[in-house]
């Protein structure tokens, strides 16, 4: 097990291979755990496949919403039509494609996601809040479910990585320290530090080319859990170019 408080770089190094297997989804959470905050990196799209493919593991271990960072709570009642009715989609899809088009397929998987929860009588909302006050409102919005669905409300928030980490001014830590039983899970794959890292200890495990779980609790990583993806191709120039872009965007 990892050793309370050492760092990311201490736990990797200290780790056996035996702490860790394929992903097994039963592993993460508890039936106590409220929200279990799901964390990408938007400009990667092995993550949100990923998702499509385990809704239903998720599904059957009793959540019952799915929160999604790239649909805005101000068209909810477009993303109800559009599960009650089939109608909307395309209010849907030029939100995401507005806001969330980080990758050449961003847009189809994120409706698959979509399409994949309505089939399995899971709930989508918008919490998305594009101003200054983006993790506060989403963390408003989810915990507004808890007071206006029901007691048996069990949510997976899919936002980017950084609202997933349970820090005092991120959505996950805000929800935390609020009182609510949170999970948070890192999904590697991008091109962060941390993914290089674990990128490097895959190969040294003989894990290269494979997806595992990686236990965070009792480490200082601001996450419970890391699901390592296999490491994807170099981002292309597209991706290069909307990533510049998007950033460009958030200092305007």
């Amino acid at each position: 097990m990892a050793t309370k408080g050492i760092s990311f770089e201490e736990h990797l190094s200290t780790s056996d291979r035996a702490e860790f297997c394929p992903t097994d989804w039963s592993k993460i959470g508890t039936p106590a755990t409220e929200v279990l905050v799901l964390g990408e990196s938007h400009p990667r799209e092995n993550a949100k496949g990923l998702i499509v493919g385990v809704l239903s593991k998720l599904k059957a271990q009793g959540f019952t919403h799915l929160a999604m960072e790239v649909l805005g709570a101000d068209i909810q009642t477009d993303v109800d039509d559009y599960l009650e009715t089939g109608r909307k989609r395309e209010k849907l899809q030029e939100y995401i494609c507005k806001h969330y088009c980080w990758s050449p397929n961003a847009v189809e998987l994120y409706l698959k996601m979509i399409d994949q929860a309505k089939k399995l009588g899971i709930r989508v909302v918008g919490i998305d809040s594009p101003n200054s006050n983006k993790d506060p409102g989403m963390a408003a919005e989810v915990d507004h479910l808890f007071s206006h669905q029901g007691q048996d409300v069990r949510v997976i928030a899919y936002v980017g990585s950084n609202h997933a980490k349970k820090l005092p001014e991120e959505m996950a830590g805000i929800l935390t320290a609020g009182g609510r039983q949170v999970i948070s899970v890192r999904i590697c794959g991008g091109s962060s530090i941390e993914d290089s890292l674990t990128d490097s200890f895959a190969r040294s495990q003989g894990l290269e080319g494979k997806e595992f779980l990686f236990d965070y609790r009792d480490t200082e990583v601001p996450f419970d859990w890391a699901v390592h993806l296999p490491q994807v191709e170099e981002a292309t120039e597209y991706e290069k170019n909307i990533i510049f872009f998007r950033l460009l965007q958030s200092f305007i």
